[in-house]
């Protein structure tokens, strides 16, 4: 299944940081890269990702989320549900599949 995870700026270190016991073999700065906004400029009051995983593994992450909204939708729905925009889409990571939202 693929989710839509979003956080808040103030929240964003601290989301890393607990990824690292949920994501052991990724990077934990490769988690919400993708920095969002009500206006679709900076600053990024938020910052997005969106993957693919299991149903029990889905069920984990809304067990344990603490301050991020996650959800099982599509991207496109999921930022227009909650009011955001992504910003500067050309400084999005390589290889992102984002860009057209």
């Amino acid at each position: 299944m693929n989710i839509c995870i979003l956080c808040k700026d103030e929240d964003l270190t601290r989301a890393r940081e607990e990824s690292k016991n949920i994501f052991t073999k990724t990077d934990s700065s490769k988690n919400l890269v993708i920095p969002v906004s009500e206006t679709g400029l900076e600053p990024a009051t938020h910052w997005f990702c969106f993957m693919n995983v299991q149903e029990s593994f889905y069920n984990y992450l809304l067990d344990i989320k603490d301050t991020l909204i996650i959800e099982n939708i599509p991207p496109k729905e999921f930022l227009n549900k909650w009011g955001f925009k992504l910003i500067n889409k050309k400084k999005q990571p390589d290889g992102c599949f984002f860009y057209n939202l």
